[in-house]
């Protein structure tokens, strides 16, 4: 950059009149070579993803019948005087090649973009504790291929072992699987591995430990409180990352604390250790939440930087608020391409402007949904699943009305994660009021696992009908947990 001597830029600007959003700067040198970024700039700087380009020379050479067909063509295109001349069918040709397509940080290329997708294992790492720092991630467990699933199924070696158990309880939610995920997490946790302490208290917590006796899925918020505090002690990041959840929200066990939650993420992010990346991201959220949208750019450049890419997704997210859609378009399809499984919604922000859009652009955001949304599913994308259980249950984007379809998009939605899922399921349920569609005690048990999964709204309509839970024999629960 030193010997640059001259640049031009096209794009767009700031008030002040330097490069600020989506633009390309041609570099030129004062040894004749020529440079170009395009890209994303902030003030002048390039800044966010972008492609540097150097331009370069080659020899183009032709093949014989390209050769005989370049002359002279008459009015309807027919060749009549063809190059015949002697020498060689070849030119010199200026064109771009690419250098560097990654992230950049005040004006410097900070990270490099690579084929490789973030939620991938080595084999070599599966039976290893090394393992453990990929799980840390539980949403990139579900973009684990068959084979890698496979291998840990087999393997008898306690980490192996604890990772199937992780993507069994992240990725099915059926009852054998929940009843093997736990079974695994209790032998894991006598192998030594304080994480699966944490995924006990997980499965506690939500209510997804079966009990043989009663022959029903329980809750036990006591006993999941005793597992966290024992997977703390013995140093689970799960457990000390839950537990800044539960300090910044409140829970019914933890006063919320805002500003102690904001300061441990800021103190863990800062240590030199390789789940620091992690409580980055965590810090880019708390500060999303607390309106802070500035430092949660750099909280997620930093994860970037250091070759974390999910957080391309939250970026991409603000960008769209402050109306640069086409940065935020630029950077769900760099995230598609690097894996990101959520980064498959993109197309879905056209239903605000839904009633807008014209025959030809409905069709054109319909299929291109079409096929983003179902590979977002496949590879592990609750929002994907709830978008598309939204699209069948009420007809949106396009689609076709289809209950089935949209309930059991739905059910996969909240397997992943996304409990937001069930209102859509319960506000199916009760508009169309049909028995055979849905019984009045499959509602209530419908509003009894939301609440279990974190949507307090329905906790009035749970103690109002609390006869009939009892009468199901959820009895104990409703006066220790939710009355209590």
């Amino acid at each position: 950059m030193s010997k640059i001597v001259g640049k031009t830029y096209t794009g767009q600007k700031d008030d002040e009149g330097r490069p600020h959003g989506h633009g390309i700067m041609e570099y030129s040198a004062n040894s004749g070579k020529r440079y170009k970024y395009e890209g994303h700039f902030e003030h002048g700087v390039r800044c966010g993803y972008g492609v540097w380009h150097e331009s370069i020379k080659f020899i183009r050479e032709y093949e014989p019948w390209e050769w005989a067909q370049m002359g002279d063509y008459d009015s309807a295109g027919r060749l009549i005087h063809p190059n015949t001349r002697s020498g060689p069918r070849k030119e010199v040709v200026n064109c771009w090649d690419e250098k560097f397509r990654g992230w950049w940080k005040n004006d410097d290329a900070v990270h490099s973009f690579k084929n490789r997708k973030y939620a991938e294992l080595e084999s070599e790492l599966l039976e290893d504790e090394k393992i453990l720092e990929f799980l840390l991630d539980l949403g990139a467990v579900r973009t684990l291929p068959q084979s890698i699933v496979l291998k840990l199924r087999e393997s008898d070696k306690p980490h192996a072992r604890y990772a199937y158990g992780v993507w069994l309880l992240t990725s099915r939610k059926d009852m054998d699987s929940r009843k093997t995920a736990f079974r695994i997490f209790e032998e894991s946790a006598h192998a030594g591995i304080a994480d699966a302490l944490q995924m006990m208290s997980r499965m506690y917590y939500l209510g997804d430990v079966y009990d043989e006796k009663t022959e029903k899925f329980v809750m036990d918020r006591k006993l999941s409180q005793e597992l966290t505090a024992q997977a703390l002690e013995k140093g689970s990041i799960l457990a000390k990352l839950r537990r800044n959840r539960d300090l910044f929200f409140g829970t019914a066990e933890v006063e919320a604390d805002r500003d102690a939650a904001i300061a441990e993420a800021e103190r863990e992010s800062s240590a030199i250790f390789s789940e620091s990346i992690l409580w980055t991201e965590r810090l880019g959220w708390l500060y999303e939440l607390e309106g802070e949208k500035e430092k949660a750019v750099n909280a997620y450049d930093k994860c970037i930087a250091n070759g974390y890419y999910p957080p391309i997704f939250d970026i991409a997210l603000i960008y769209l608020e402050r109306g640069d859609d086409e940065y935020y378009e630029t950077l769900m399809e760099v995230g598609m391409k690097l894996g990101i499984p959520d980064c498959h919604i993109l197309g879905s922000e056209y239903y605000s402007c839904w009633d807008e859009l014209d025959e030809y652009d409905r069709k054109k955001v319909h299929d291109r949904l079409k096929r983003n949304l179902q590979e977002g599913v496949d590879k592990g994308s609750g929002l994907c699943a709830f978008i598309l259980a939204d699209a069948f249950l009420n007809g949106k984007y396009g689609y076709e009305m289809d209950l089935d379809k949209g309930m059991g998009y739905a059910d996969v939605a909240v397997t992943y994660a996304c409990s937001s899922a069930y209102n859509l399921m319960i506000e199916a349920a009760e508009t169309l009021q049909v028995p055979e569609f849905m019984t009045e005690n499959e509602i209530l048990l419908l509003k009894y696992e939301a609440l279990r999964h974190g949507l307090d709204e329905y906790r009035d309509d749970v103690i109002r009908n609390k006869d009939a839970y009892v009468a199901m024999g959820y009895g104990d629960e409703i006066e220790k947990v939710w009355i209590s």
